[in-house]
């Protein structure tokens, strides 16, 4: 039996609401633009706990190890200093409450943070001011030393939103380019490198597989 043609449109309409419109494997949704990935083994089995750490890319691409933050006191003050990783949570406190006196304050933050855009936080008594920094490593093997970014939920998956990943942000003069490389690392298996590129208004859908040693 043949299907009128007004109904045969409102199915199909139906039927790329229900599963998205793909575009050479990209899927265009709703989703904030970002990465969704999967970690799965060799056979397609989900793997969780996965270690995510990614390299992002500038014109010049800089390696920087170390967090800068600068602030000025007008007045003495009790001040505390906060780093915050790119997912918003408490990485480190540099200055807990202490007395400073009036002045310009210099602050490296040396704690082997994992590559990405850092959030600082200076309160010197009620006036609180705020930065941010960039960590970069391309050597994979020295990434993998520092505390990823995150892990992989039980079902293998992992989000990385383009906000949390910075993309089109200007920090010290230099923007951060649409192309990052994902490094997830897991004990028992091999690192597997991936290069993923976004665009400003699509989510990427990225499987990484991780082969056994």
């Amino acid at each position: 039996m043949n299907m009128p043609r007004a109904l045969l449109r409102v199915s199909m309409v139906v039927l790329f609401a229900l599963l998205g419109c793909k575009d050479n494997g990209v899927i265009v949704d709703d989703r904030p633009p970002g990465i969704y990935g999967r970690a799965v083994n060799s056979a397609g089995g989900a793997l969780d706990s996965v270690g995510i750490h990614y390299v992002f890319y500038t014109a010049a691409n800089p390696v920087v190890l170390t967090g800068t933050i600068r602030y000025q006191l007008a007045t003495p003050q009790i001040v505390t200093v906060t780093v915050w990783d790119p997912l918003g949570h408490l990485q480190d406190t540099l200055v807990d409450h202490q007395q400073q006196m009036a002045g310009n304050y210099w602050i490296m933050d040396d704690s082997s943070l994992t590559n990405g855009v850092y959030t600082w936080r200076v309160q010197a008594g009620d006036t609180a001011t705020a930065g941010n920094f960039l960590i970069r490593d391309d050597d994979v093997g020295r990434i993998q030393t520092t505390q990823p970014l995150l892990f992989s939920g039980e079902d293998g998956t992992f989000v990385l939103s383009s906000s949390v990943l910075g993309i089109g942000m200007t920090i010290g003069g230099e923007t951060i380019a649409d192309s990052i490389t994902i490094v997830a690392c897991k004990p028992g298996y091999r690192t597997a490198v991936q290069t993923v590129r976004l665009e400003a208004s699509r989510a990427v859908d990225k499987t990484v597989t991780l082969l056994p040693l």
